[in-house]
């Protein structure tokens, strides 16, 4: 099994810019679902595939034991308020190596146009022969991803889960809502569809409407507007999940500041070190990756999604904004979701995965930390935060100058 760093550099030496370069030609069979005059997806799609060929499953093993502790080298995501570090503990600083190819990729024209599939069985076979080999398997197929029911489980059961709000004295009998209405006060490109838009379910989880702030319009099935209306708040939710609550809250906070935390404040020695280690496994390199792809003005998200960038930016910022620092029995509890039982396995799975997490950290440290076991589990079965002095957001020293 080779370790983690001598993947990493097999890689970069797979994915010169020569090799990227030719990927560019139209007549490159393996980049035939993709148009010639879209190099950024050309050039990305070749980096993930080979990605994908050289990675094995990775075990325990390349979980390296920490010799290290102070302060991280780090670069800037939105100056004055959040930087990464560069750093990985088990490979090395890679972003001086990875620079070059992933800035390469970011320098190709931005295209925003109305291309179509020329029919929806194109698409899908297309996604069959080149997409889906690259994905882990499926363990479900979800054939039907329009429906009202289907937006039913995705609220209740699926993507939007977390997002989900009960409702008293609605006028229309509406029981619970998943509100992504705030995204229409994010500017888009011009010609783009503006994002935003609220679903609302009736007690037995059936979609009643829609509401679309653009146009100030309530939609109900059966409606001209009905299906274009299901679809905006599908986009905007794949957005917000996407863009907001992933790449903002968990990468560029929850797993920056617990990376951060444990290797600057921690001894390497330290039990609670050794415990947390193998959990931020990689999070160094991925969070580089995903400014240098994602988050940077030419990067993915920018094209993906329709934002101008100085509203992408804001929307990364309210992503970690919004993360409550919490035990996730107090988050549920907040929810007052309780009478969904079962049919709301985001908090019943989700509390039943924290019990499990639970006691092995418990079990953990009173094998290695005794004292520290009986102190810090017992805050957090009462619903307290730990006194742990969790440092803020990361700043970098050029931007703690320019916001002093």
């Amino acid at each position: 099994m080779p370790t983690a760093e001598e993947l990493i550099r097999q890689l970069i030496g797979k994915l010169t810019l020569r090799t990227i370069a030719s990927q560019f030609h139209e007549d490159s069979p393996a980049l035939s679902p993709l148009h010639k005059d879209d190099l950024f997806s050309r050039g990305f799609f070749h980096l993930v595939q080979t990605a994908g060929e050289i990675s094995p499953r990775l075990n325990a093993s390349v979980v390296l034991v920490p010799t290290t502790s102070g302060p991280l080298k780090k670069i800037d995501v939105v100056p004055g308020f959040i930087s990464i570090p560069t750093d990985d503990e088990n490979v090395g600083d890679l972003s001086e190596k990875l620079k070059p190819i992933l800035e390469c990729l970011c320098a190709l024209p931005i295209i925003d146009d109305d291309r179509a599939w020329a029919s929806e069985t194109e698409a899908l076979d297309m996604i069959s022969r080149f997409l889906t080999p690259m994905m882990p398997p499926a363990l479900n197929n979800w054939v039907d991803v329009t429906s009202d029911k289907t937006m039913g489980l995705m609220a209740f059961q699926g993507m939007a889960a977390h997002r989900l709000e009960p409702l008293e004295n609605d006028p229309f009998g509406a029981a619970y809502v998943v509100d992504l209405t705030w995204m229409a006060g994010y500017s888009v490109r011009a010609e783009l569809e503006p994002y935003g838009a609220a679903a609302y379910f009736g007690s037995d989880r059936t979609l009643l409407r829609v509401y679309t702030p653009h146009d100030d319009t309530t939609h109900v099935p059966g409606d001209a507007g009905w299906e274009q209306a299901k679809w905006r708040w599908r986009c905007s939710l794949f957005t917000a999940v996407t863009l907001v609550d992933h790449l903002g809250g968990i990468h560029l906070l929850c797993s920056n500041i617990m990376t951060v935390a444990t290797r600057e404040q921690l001894p390497a020695d330290h039990a609670l070190r050794r415990l947390l280690s193998p959990h931020i496994f990689g999070s160094t390199n991925v969070n580089v990756i995903a400014d240098f792809v994602l988050s940077n003005p030419r990067g993915m998200a920018f094209r993906l999604f329709g934002f101008n960038y100085p509203d992408l930016v804001r929307l990364l910022v309210r992503g970690g904004a919004n993360v409550a620092f919490e035990p996730f029995p107090k988050t549920m509890a907040a929810k007052h979701l309780d009478v969904l039982g079962d049919l709301y396995p985001y908090a019943t799975d989700g509390l039943a995965f924290y019990n499990i997490i639970n006691d092995y950290v418990r079990d953990y440290l009173e094998i290695f930390s005794p004292a520290r076991a009986q102190c810090k589990i017992a805050q957090f079965d009462s619903g307290g935060i730990p006194s742990l002095r969790w440092p803020r957001m990361p700043i970098s020293p050029r931007s703690k100058r320019s916001v002093s």
